[in-house]
């Protein structure tokens, strides 16, 4: 996929494909930069990979959307809006069907650049800043009810870029990060999983 009615994509972040149904959802925001607050240009696509359809869920509105994670039964789409430091939520109501709202407001740092869903169902934000800004990188916890419940800290690592829970042990995140060029390991305490 390179374009959307004619129009070439600005270039896709980050990609969650559905287990049960089949659909492969994509954010669409360029590099940093490319889709500011003041020319939000980003977009959230879903490919429904049965009929090779592509169908936007949010289009040219968003303001470098990056990572994305879907809640545990499939029915909510999560969406990190980094330039204006927020989740989106996309829930569907008939199936289908989609409805974007402000799932979570942050302050301070850049913004979320990266999500993941532990196995009970709750989210983790990567909250990215420029190493310049910040000397430690910050995970948020966040209920599938959109309260926050912690935030764990990254020593060293600012710029993160990706989250994603291990399949084979529940507590272990895995994390990259950018002004390192690393991949780490952090365990992830049994009271936020």
């Amino acid at each position: 996929v390179k374009e959307y009615e004619g129009k070439s994509l600005l270039g896709p972040n980050s990609l969650v494909l559905s287990s049960t149904s089949n659909r492969l959802y994509f954010t669409d925001s360029g590099p940093l930069g490319e889709s500011t607050i003041e020319n939000a240009q980003g977009s959230v696509f879903m490919i429904d990979l049965n009929v090779s359809v592509l169908k936007p869920l949010a289009l040219t509105c968003l303001s470098h959307p990056a990572g994305l994670a879907l809640s545990l039964d499939e029915q909510i789409l999560y969406v990190a809006e980094t330039y204006k430091n927020r989740i989106m939520r996309f829930a569907q109501n008939p199936e289908g069907v989609y409805h974007m709202s402000t799932f979570y407001q942050f302050n301070g740092k850049l913004g979320p650049t990266a999500l993941a869903v532990s196995s009970q169902g709750i989210l983790y934000v990567a909250r990215y800043d420029f190493a310049k800004c910040s000397k430690d990188g910050l995970i948020s916890v966040i209920t599938p009810e959109g309260e926050h419940i912690n935030d764990l800290p990254v020593n060293g690592l600012p710029e993160i870029t990706g989250l994603f829970f291990s399949k084979t042990n529940a507590s272990e995140l895995i994390i990259t990060e950018n002004s390192t060029n690393s991949c780490v390991k952090m365990t992830v305490p049994q009271e936020d999983i």
